[in-house]
């Protein structure tokens, strides 16, 4: 009997024990043919992670949410991706083309009675069934494939913009095992970290992170009830690199990643980019961010 090692992820079997074990499953070569068997179970939970991406959403700008995105990116396995910029226009043309294709199913009605070539239509669709995974094969087309050829098995994305909760909300119905982190910081520091960029001049409203910040934190933390189900991570307790391994151990544990907490520690030390200083507030925009906080 040829003995074969159980093969593992990065073990393939020897190309001509596959094909005897294909073409001769019944030979008697038991081990031959488990460990066969074993490989393809492997793999299909290669592929299976790969189908449960890690989601942050911030509660606004300037939270730590690229701290984050680098401390899960240290761990080699999962590649999260940067702010995708346009999720609330996807999510409304996801909805949009939902509802025109559930208006147009009127038209199957004449081609049951008719036959198609004698029926009217002119706006004939689709089943609505075939409309989300059409735009969760675009999004995976756009950042799954992407982390895959560039050798890792789970990606996702941050995102720091409004509507966190409602994008959240629709990501779950296109990705059902996917897991969901919504990252906070004070939102007085917050605020005195986002005057000092450069795109705070592109606000309309000066105060329209403060105002991202609350509505995030309120949807998530007051109104999600499990719906979504996130993993809960507070930016001061994040980078207190003395109190934070059992924070650590937990989301590493929810998101089902290995880590190394050295290299996570090290992550958390090092600071990249960002503004380097923080602006004094005034006592005015104290009492404008708690105004906006208690409204």
């Amino acid at each position: 009997m040829v003995k074969v090692r159980p093969p593992t992820i990065d073990n393939t079997l020897d190309a001509s024990t596959i094909l005897r074990c294909v073409n001769y499953p019944d030979t008697g070569e038991e081990e031959i043919w488990e460990s066969f068997k074993l490989f393809w179970m492997l793999l299909l939970k290669k592929i299976d992670m790969s189908d449960q991406p890690v989601f942050i959403f911030s509660a606004s700008w300037r939270t730590g949410s690229t701290l984050l995105q680098r401390v899960l990116n240290s761990t080699e396995n999962i590649l999260i991706w940067g702010e995708p910029k346009h999720l609330d226009q996807v999510r409304a043309l996801n909805i949009d083309f939902h509802t025109y294709f559930e208006h147009a199913q009127s038209q199957y009605a004449g081609i049951e009675r008719k036959g198609i070539e004698n029926a009217w239509t002119p706006i004939l669709c689709p089943k609505p069934e075939y409309v989300n995974p059409a735009f969760k094969l675009m999004i995976d087309g756009l950042y799954k494939t992407a982390a895959y050829d560039q050798g890792h098995n789970r990606w996702g994305f941050k995102e720091v913009r409004i509507n966190a909760y409602e994008n959240a909300l629709w990501l779950k119905k296109l990705y059902p095992h996917a897991k969901f982190i919504f990252h906070y910081r004070d939102p007085f520091s917050m605020f005195s970290s986002v005057i000092k960029t450069d795109f705070y001049e592109n606000f309309e409203d000066p105060y329209a992170p403060v105002k991202t910040w609350k509505n995030n934190v309120r949807d998530i933390l007051l109104n999600d009830s499990k719906k979504v189900d996130f993993f809960i991570v507070n930016h001061e307790d994040l980078i207190n690199t003395e109190k934070n391994s059992d924070l650590i151990n937990n989301l590493f544990d929810y998101i089902d990643l290995e880590y190394d907490l050295g290299k996570i520690q090290a992550t958390l030390s090092n600071k990249v980019g960002g503004s380097k200083e923080k602006s004094n507030l005034t006592d005015e925009q104290i009492s404008t961010i708690s105004e906006i906080i208690r409204g």
